[in-house]
């Protein structure tokens, strides 16, 4: 074995050098037999090696498959979150069977048929001219397929032709001085178009044409402010102190009983004087309140045959029934209701011996009646809500009349937040029975009814002016606060409209004649309820049939 340290030749099995003593390292050779063996192996290796990496990359792509169905998923449910039903049907289709995905796609299939229909149906409508019922189908479609640019269009084109009827409509209903219906179209327009109407064309309308109403002679009336277009609505039954539904679509009254000193029996009348339907025959006759949404009418009648106590009762258009208000504990009546402007609650007077009366709030749902005030005011008589605030006007007075009162009479002002009762006037104003402006804003009462007085809600800020006659308290004010009537107290005289805009007046005067020498009574111009802004849309939303 040679050395490569010293170059040295050694014997072969040698494990030193005899020379330096470095070890010798040996060739060694690994048989051709083994060599051959571990070649096989790893052949032998490779198809399982092949294979790992085929599930590898099966799985993978299964797990990216997977990832992009559950990413469609989430899509397709969000779409049908808001709305969107195409959307969601492909998206459910792109999640193939991931979860519930086949059942969903099918069930918003289902959901979808319906609108489909309702495109085909709105094209008949615009073909015959209803473009209302147009405009209310498309809008749904397209609610539900934002997606379908030919629905969108058809709708904008159906829009534009529903604008054009409204407008047609206010020219005829002019034109045939149809004062309620020109009023109506031009509400339902400026609610449709969502801009409001021509302010010198609606004061207009309603300070000279918007009719009152009045009973004379047993009979129902209405007339236009400058006193011409008198019309008969109603005779068929004696009528009695009229009430405005909050859209004017319905009128109550009551109306004398054979033998009854106390009772009456309340109808509600349509405008026209048709539809006649009787509400209650032991009524008592005291102000009923309709509900902002004109289905509920709430008034006070006999609990039981004897006639004590009275109650207050709750009578819904819709369902036909009607509810009591269960007497609180020691009250011996109720009276004076009132709503607020959500419809959710009632406020009243609670009547109790030597007028130690409550001003209670009840829960139109549960009729639960709960005291709103820790002490309310002696003698209180009625009170009112405003339309847009927790505030209330309570008028107290130890009178006979629920209108007009000459002495010991007052108004506050309830703050229903607060529970405070603030004083507006002092009982030797003997104000009347203080009325609230549509707005809920301003209020409005007679102080010895010879001056005309308009307040804000916060009790400031009053105006005032002398009217030529003494006024009667039943004071009403014009349909959008344009205006105040003022009833005459001697009832040969006429009676006085009183413009409120940036001055008040100058007072006009409405002279209606005699018949059979009866003269006009309760009048009344906007109703006392303010409407629900929805009674004016002209296309409620209805469900897709």
């Amino acid at each position: 074995m040679f050395c490569t340290r010293c170059a040295t030749f050694n014997p072969p099995d040698t494990a030193r050098c005899a020379s330096c003593g470095t070890r010798l390292q040996w060739p060694t050779t690994e048989p051709s037999h083994r060599r051959g063996a571990g070649a096989r192996g790893w052949f032998l290796l490779l198809p399982f090696m092949l294979a790992l990496g085929v599930m590898a990359v099966v799985g993978w792509r299964t797990w990216e498959v997977r990832q992009s169905q559950s990413a469609a998923y989430d899509r397709a449910m969000a779409a049908l979150e808001l709305g969107n039903l195409p959307v969601a049907i492909a998206q459910f289709g792109e999640a193939g069977g991931y979860r519930d995905a086949p059942e969903q796609r099918i069930t918003t299939q289902q959901l979808l048929a319906p609108y489909q229909a309702a495109y085909l149906d709105a094209r008949a409508a615009l073909d015959h001219g209803d473009n209302g019922r147009a405009v209310q189908l498309l809008r749904s479609v397209v609610a539900a397929m934002p997606d379908n640019t030919e629905a969108a269009t058809l709708l904008a084109s159906a829009e534009q032709q529903f604008q054009t009827d409204l407008q047609r409509e206010i020219t005829i209903a002019t034109t045939n001085r149809s004062w309620l219906e020109a009023e109506r179209a031009m509400l339902e327009l400026a609610a449709f178009t969502g801009e409001p109407p021509d302010p010198d064309a609606l004061t207009e309308l309603r300070l000279t044409h918007t009719p009152v109403l009045f009973a004379r002679n047993g009979a129902l009336y209405r007339v236009s402010p400058d006193s011409g277009d008198e019309e008969l609505v109603f005779d068929g039954v004696p009528v009695a102190a009229p009430v405005w539904s909050p859209d004017r679509s319905r009128i109550a009254f009551f109306s004398s009983l054979p033998g009854a000193e106390r009772y009456a029996a309340l109808f509600v009348i349509d405008p026209d004087g048709t539809n006649l339907q009787l509400v209650d025959d032991t009524a008592v006759a005291s102000l009923p309140a309709w509900s902002p949404d004109g289905t509920r009418l709430a008034f006070v009648t006999a609990a039981d045959e004897s006639g004590n106590p009275a109650v207050l009762r709750i009578f819904d258009f819709v369902a036909d029934t009607a509810r009591d208000v269960p007497l609180p504990e020691g009250a011996i009546g109720m009276t004076s209701p009132s709503w607020s402007g959500d419809g959710t609650r009632l406020a009243a007077i609670e009547l109790h011996p030597r007028g130690a009366n409550i001003v209670t709030g009840i829960d139109v749902d549960s009729l639960e009646a709960t005291p709103l005030l820790a002490s309310t005011p002696p003698h209180a008589r009625a009170v009112s809500w405003s339309s847009n605030a927790d505030v209330l006007l309570l008028w107290s007075t130890t009178a006979d009349s629920d209108w007009y009162a000459v002495r010991d009479s007052a108004i506050a002002l309830i703050d229903l937040a607060t529970g405070t009762v603030t004083p507006v006037t002092s009982q030797t104003q003997a104000p009347s029975r203080p009325v609230w402006s549509p707005d809920g804003v301003h209020f409005a009462y007679l102080e010895r009814g010879r001056t005309l007085h308009i307040r804000l809600r916060t009790g400031i800020g009053e105006r005032a002016i002398e009217l030529p006659n003494k006024g009667h308290g039943r004071i009403s004010w014009a349909p959008g606060g344009e205006g105040i009537i003022v009833p005459a107290l001697d009832l040969t005289k006429p009676s006085m409209i009183v413009p409120v805009g940036e001055r008040l007046g100058p007072v006009r005067l409405l002279a209606l004649h005699f018949e059979d020498g009866w003269p006009a009574t309760d009048f009344q111009w906007a109703p006392y309820t303010v409407p629900d802004p929805a009674l004016y849309d002209p296309l409620p939303a209805t469900p897709v049939p």
